[in-house]
C-alpha cells in the first residue's frame, strides 16, 4: 500500500485498533503520509495510531503529520506492532495518551529500526511513556531511532524514557535529545528497563532531574550522556567521545540480519541524524537512494524530463555517459559526465601471462572478474594463458 492522507479519523467507541491509514495491518504499508487527526474514544481506545493502529506486517518510509490521542497503547506512527517491522518511519506530531505511549509505537513486540520522533508525546496516567516506544516487550528489537521531542509523564507516572519508557526486550544504537520528565523511573533512554540497553546516549543538562541511562534491573552496556550539541561523551566508546562517531561505530548494526535503511550522519543542529539508504527496487541492480540524490545527476536527469521524485526512474534513465544509470553506479562512473567511461588495458608480465587492469577500480566494494575467449565465437570464460580477448564483469557484493 502506498498512500497520502489528510482527513481527520475518530475512532468509534468500543472498537480497537484505530489507525490514520488502516486500523489493522498484515501486510506491507509504504511512503504513506498521513496529515489528519487520529481521536480513539476514552477508556475505550486501544492500539490507535497515526497511520496503523495494529501493524502485524512490514511499514517503511511512513510519515505521521497529524495528532493522536488515544486510551493505551498509542503512537505518533504505530499503536502496536506484534511481530512486525517499523522502519524508516517518523512522526512529527504530538502524542497524548493515558497508559503506554510512544513517538513511533506504543507497544513493541517487533522489530523497530531507524525511526524518529520531533512531536511531544504526553501520558496523563500511570506511565510507560517513550519518545520512540512506549513498551518495548521481551521479544522487541528497537535500533538506530532517534528522539529529540520532550517527553511528559504526569503526576503520578513512572517509566519515563527518552527512548523507551518500559524496555523488557533489545534497545540499541540510538540517541534522545528531548528533554524527558516525570514522577518516577525517570531515565535518559529508558524509563525502567529489565532487557539490554547498549550503545545508546542521552542529553543531560542538569535540568531533567535524572543522570543515568534507565532504571531496572537490565543491562545498560556503554551508554553516556552528553551535554550540547554536536555532542561529547561522559565516556569513551568505540575509542571516541564524539557522539556521530560513536552511533557509527556500533558494530552490532544488523542484529537480525536484516539490512538497514539508515545511517548516522551529521546535522545543520549539529546532533546526528537518520540518513535514508534505501535502494531502488525495479533496475537490474539495486542503487541507493542517497547516491541518486546527488545535485549534478538531478540536474542532468531534469534536462532529460526525468522525473527526479521517482528514483526508480532515474535508476533506470540514461545518464551524459551513454550508459544506464544503474550500471554507471555499479561500475562506479558518474553518469552526469559525457567522460565518464569504464576502461580495461592490457599488458602482460615477464612470462607473457596476460595482465588485464581497469578503472574506475573499488577495491573491496565491487566483485571484479576478468573473464575471457581465444575468439569471438567462444563462450566466455576464465582467463588463460591461451586467451586474446577479455572482458571485466563488475558486481556489486551481496552482504
Amino acid at each position: 500500500m502506498r498512500c497520502e492522507n489528510r482527513p481527520t479519523t475518530k475512532g468509534k467507541k468500543g472498537v480497537s485498533p484505530v489507525g490514520g491509514i488502516v486500523g489493522y495491518s498484515a501486510g506491507t504499508v509504504e511512503d504513506c503520509v498521513f496529515a489528519g487527526q487520529v481521536t480513539g474514544l476514552f477508556y475505550t481506545s486501544f492500539y490507535v495510531g497515526g497511520l496503523v493502529g495494529q501493524n502485524n506486517g512490514t511499514m517503511r518510509r511512513c510519515v505521521n503529520m497529524g495528532s493522536v490521542d488515544g486510551y493505551q497503547y498509542v503512537g505518533g506512527v504505530v499503536g502496536r506492532s506484534v511481530d512486525g517491522l517499523v522502519e524508516g518511519c517518523s512522526n512529527d506530531a504530538p502524542v497524548t495518551c493515558v497508559l503506554n505511549g510512544g513517538g513511533v509505537v506504543g507497544l513493541n513486540s517487533g522489530n523497530v529500526k531507524c525511526c524518529s520522533n520531533v512531536g511531544i508525546v504526553n501520558c496523563s496516567g500511570s506511565g510507560d511513556l517513550g519518545g520512540v516506544i512506549g513498551w518495548n516487550a521481551a521479544s522487541g528489537q528497537t535500533q538506530k531511532c532517534r528522539n529529540s521531542g520532550q517527553v511528559i509523564g504526569g503526576a503520578s507516572s513512572a517509566n519515563i524514557g527518552g527512548l523507551v519508557g518500559y524496555n523488557q526486550g533489545i534497545l540499541c544504537n540510538s540517541v534522545n535529545s528531548g528533554q524527558v520528565t516525570g514522577h518516577s523511573s525517570v531515565g535518559g533512554c529508558a524509563g525502567y528497563n529489565t532487557g539490554t540497553v547498549q550503545y545508546c546516549y542521552w542529553k543531560y543538562d542538569g535540568t531533567q532531574g535524572f543522570n543515568y541511562a534507565a532504571a531496572g534491573s537490565g543491562a545498560a552496556v556503554s551508554c553516556y550522556s552528553f551535554t550540547s550539541a554536536p555532542g561529547q561523551l561522559s565516556g569513551s566508546v568505540f575509542d571516541t567521545t564524539d557522539l556521530c562517531e560513536a552511533l557509527n561505530g556500533w558494530g552490532m548494526a544488523n542484529i537480525d540480519d536484516i539490512p538497514s535503511l539508515c545511517r548516522w550522519a551529521a546535522s545543520e543542529s549539529g546532533y546526528p541524524a537518520l540518513v535514508d539508504q534505501s535502494e531502488t527496487r525495479t533496475a537490474d541492480a539495486s542503487v541507493p537512494h542517497l547516491w541518486l540524490d546527488r545535485t549534478a545527476l538531478k540536474t542532468y536527469l531534469v534536462s532529460q524530463n526525468v522525473d527526479t521524485a521517482d528514483y526508480e526512474a532515474m535508476a533506470n534513465a540514461t545518464g551524459a555517459n551513454g550508459c544506464k544509470v544503474w550500471q554507471s553506479y555499479v561500475a562506479g562512473l558518474d553518469p552526469s559526465e559525457t567522460n565518464s567511461h569504464f576502461e580495461a588495458q592490457i599488458s602482460f608480465d615477464s612470462e607473457g601471462e596476460p595482465v588485464v587492469t581497469y578503472t574506475p577500480d573499488l577495491g573491496s566494494l565491487r566483485t571484479y572478474e576478468v573473464e575471457g575467449e581465444e575468439s569471438l565465437s567462444d563462450a566466455w570464460g576464465a582467463k588463460s594463458e591461451r586467451s586474446r580477448f577479455f572482458r571485466v564483469k563488475v558486481s556489486v557484493p551481496q552482504e
